[in-house]
């Protein structure tokens, strides 16, 4: 009896600090797809972020380390959003913070699970998309 009421606890305490959830449902992509099928494939530095609240959205002004495909050269800047941690499909990122953006949208690239690639995944997914892009005599990193 003694095990019910931590567990019960438990809980309870889950149930009173727990957030409403909105589902992300993303396919996982790989770099050779990534690169084949979208106009915009980026690395991108956090440099600026404007946060309201937690609920989002966010203001990400990001400027381009690399590019492996479309018009954004490396030092340009471009602002995106993102829905900010809490948002579906939102995440938390910081000043300083790399990420890979690939996008349909040449202009007005967004900031979400689905489209970028960041933390453990982005070393491996450079050196794919650098062996890709080489492989590729129309395009050349930058």
């Amino acid at each position: 009896m003694h095990r019910g009421i931590p567990c019960g606890l438990v809980l309870l305490l889950g149930g009173l600090f727990s957030h409403p959830s909105l589902a992300c449902s993303c396919v996982s992509v790989s770099p050779r797809q990534v690169f084949e099928h979208d106009n915009v494939v980026v690395l991108v530095k956090v440099t600026g972020l404007e946060t309201p609240t937690l609920d989002g959205p966010w203001t990400a002004t990001l400027v381009v380390v690399k590019s492996w495909k479309g018009d954004l050269r490396p030092n340009s800047t471009l602002r995106a959003q993102t829905m900010g941690p809490r948002g579906a499909c939102g995440f938390f990122i910081g000043v300083g913070d790399e990420l890979i953006v690939y996008s349909d949208d040449k202009a007005s690239p967004s900031l979400g699970l689905c489209n970028t690639v960041r933390g453990n995944q982005l070393r491996q997914f450079t050196e794919e998309l650098d062996a890709i892009s080489n492989e590729n005599t129309m395009s050349k990193p930058y």
